[in-house]
């Protein structure tokens, strides 16, 4: 039976461990992996002459594609470093006024008990890392090891943010470390700078994200919609209708197609909005960013107050400006094969009853609903008639009480 492909992961920490001089042992029990398996991918970087450096520095789609290295399941390990301390806790939104629970991260040097602690959303693994990534950044280095705590990380789909600390445990954790230890003349913050600090690695130029993949086609609007957050993010053109991979971060958004990266974004949590780079769009598209609510307004005022009055409350709604722009150039389309006093009326209509639409103008036209339409309220009143109960009645009941 054919051995299992390695990550592309796998095969990173795999190149670095070999920069930095390990043996083809002391790698593959690292990794737990057999030292064949390491042998067979170092052979393969010398027989192509690549050199490592090189291969650290490709996207991991791009370092399968182009050095035609497999792809598989991850190898985990077990070990344990920090954990969630006690209850969840709560913090206040400044903007909204919400109070919404939180779980205190806490991890700590072996030696020193130099701590760190940081409050999170969620305990889903990709808050986890970034605490993780932050915790490193704060020591100034990274250690030799992480070893969770066995903490129970669950990875689920929500929305994640990033609460800052209150200042009562930021004050904490800052009187824990400077605060001297029982029978020892130094504080933790002080054995850290001493003894631990200068044995850390340094970090490296990028911070970990961990990485999530959709598979999603083009829009014709040259846009695919990532689910996750309910965004739209832009691709060049020339692939509308293509199924491409979306590979994002917290942070960025990727998007490939077979291999090659097409467009890279920043990642935007704001639900029905859409992320552009005008040069993927084609011409025909290009010409709406160009358009605004002034340009229709002003080719309104051309046909008459009416149209304008309409195209007014029409920008007034909440709707994406697209679908906005696309009414105002349905309903100019009509103008230009409409009687104009037919039209006019039509939109007078649509003024009065409020649906500010395409649709419902058109379907005015259609079906000859103008001729019917009058200005003037019926001023018809009741016929006379005895059956009438004046104050006189009212008063007559009142005395009889």
């Amino acid at each position: 039976m054919a051995a299992k492909p390695k990550p592309m992961s796998q095969i990173k920490q795999l190149l670095r461990l070999h920069s930095k001089g390990a043996g083809k042992k002391h790698i593959a029990r690292y990794l737990q992996i057999s030292r064949n398996t390491v042998k067979s991918y170092l052979g393969k970087i010398v027989e192509a002459c690549w050199t490592v450096d090189e291969l650290l520095e490709l996207d991991d789609h791009e370092l399968e594609l182009e050095r035609r290295f497999n792809s598989g399941s991850p190898v985990y390990k077990d070990d344990r470093f920090g954990d969630f301390a006690g209850k969840t806790m709560q913090i206040i939104d400044q903007g909204t006024g919400e109070l919404f629970c939180v779980h205190l991260f806490v991890a700590c040097l072996p030696h020193s008990d130099y701590a760190f602690a940081m409050a999170l959303r969620t305990q889903g693994l990709d808050d986890v890392i970034h605490a993780l990534v932050c915790c490193i950044h704060a020591l100034g280095g990274a250690p030799q090891a992480l070893v969770p705590d066995n903490m129970k990380t669950a990875v689920v789909k929500t929305d994640r943010y990033e609460p800052t600390i209150n200042c009562a445990i930021a004050q904490k954790v800052r009187d824990h470390n400077q605060t001297r230890m029982q029978q020892r003349p130094y504080s933790r913050q002080e054995c850290f700078l001493a003894d631990e600090k200068p044995l850390l690695r340094p970090l490296p130029a990028q911070s970990f994200e961990i990485r999530y993949t959709k598979s999603y086609k083009v829009a014709p609007n040259n846009h695919v919609y990532l689910g996750q957050d309910k965004h739209y993010y832009s691709v060049p053109h020339q692939h509308i209708g293509a199924r491409v991979l979306v590979v994002y971060t917290r942070t960025v958004v990727r998007i490939f197609d077979a291999g090659r990266l097409l467009a890279v974004h920043s990642r935007d949590r704001r639900p029905s909005c859409y992320t552009t780079v005008r040069e993927h769009l084609c011409s025909a598209h290009q010409a709406y960013l160009d358009r605004s609510p002034q340009y229709y307004l002003h080719r309104a005022a051309s046909a008459g107050g009416v149209l304008r009055e309409l195209f007014e409350r029409i920008f007034a709604q909440n709707r994406y400006p697209e679908t906005l722009y696309k009414t105002c150039d349905g309903l100019l389309a009509l103008r230009r094969k409409t009687d104009p006093e037919t039209f006019e009326r039509a939109c007078t209509l649509a003024i009065n009853h409020q649906p500010y639409t395409y649709r419902f103008v058109d379907n005015v036209l259609k079906n000859h609903k103008t001729s019917h339409h009058h200005d003037t309220a019926d001023t018809a009143t009741l016929p006379k008639h005895d059956n009438i109960c004046g104050p006189e009645y009212y008063q007559q009941t009142l005395n009889l009480r």
